[in-house]
């Protein structure tokens, strides 16, 4: 019973370790975003903006979809023109 108080105590203990360590997460990601989308040099290029933003685009079309990456890249060519952020 001490070793679960104890264990209780010191999670409690540390928690707004856990809290900051959170936030810190989310701010980085949200940074990373931000970034991606309207600071980098490369946002000024059109695009999906699911594409610009994470790998996930290329992945669910590389895993999800097996082989078609190379036709929504052509699919994209046609809507976008020569150069695009994908």
């Amino acid at each position: 019973m001490f070793i679960v108080l104890y264990y209780i105590n010191t999670v409690l203990s540390n928690m707004p370790f856990i809290f900051y360590g959170i936030l810190a997460l989310v701010g980085w990601i949200l940074y990373g975003a931000l970034w991606r989308l309207y600071l980098s040099p490369l946002s000024k290029f059109p695009g999906p903006k699911l594409a610009a933003l994470t790998q996930w685009y290329e992945f669910y079309y590389n895993i999800v979809k097996p082989g078609l990456f190379f036709q929504e890249i052509a699919r994209m060519h046609e809507i976008y023109g020569m150069y695009f952020d994908g």
